[in-house]
């Protein structure tokens, strides 16, 4: 079985850390912080192997996919010429991610 290697671009590294940050500070629950980012970066994990099974998006003539996990959404690429994944963004479901792209 193929495997991918997963890269978190910078402005998703940072769009991560902000919801971290929202869920830590300003809800003050950082216990709650701790459990998001372990289950993003595990759910991130399974696309090593299974990029494929997340519904693609086609935003003009790019394809991206995204893979929902809890309340947030992480947008991808798949570059399968060189078995990698691009993580672009991190965004909270209720927010409007696709005026971002």
């Amino acid at each position: 079985m193929k495997k991918y290697e997963i890269v978190i671009l910078k402005k998703a590294a940072i769009e991560l850390r902000d919801q971290e940050d929202y869920i830590r500070f300003e809800q003050d629950d950082p216990e709650s912080a701790d459990i998001f980012i372990q289950r993003f970066l595990s759910a991130l994990e399974r696309l090593e192997y299974f990029p494929y099974s997340c519904p693609a998006m086609i935003l003009g003539k790019r394809q991206r996919r995204k893979l929902v996990v809890g309340n947030h959404i992480a947008v991808f690429r798949v570059d399968a010429r060189r078995s990698i994944v691009f993580v672009e963004h991190v965004f909270h479901a209720r927010r409007d991610y696709m005026e971002f792209l």
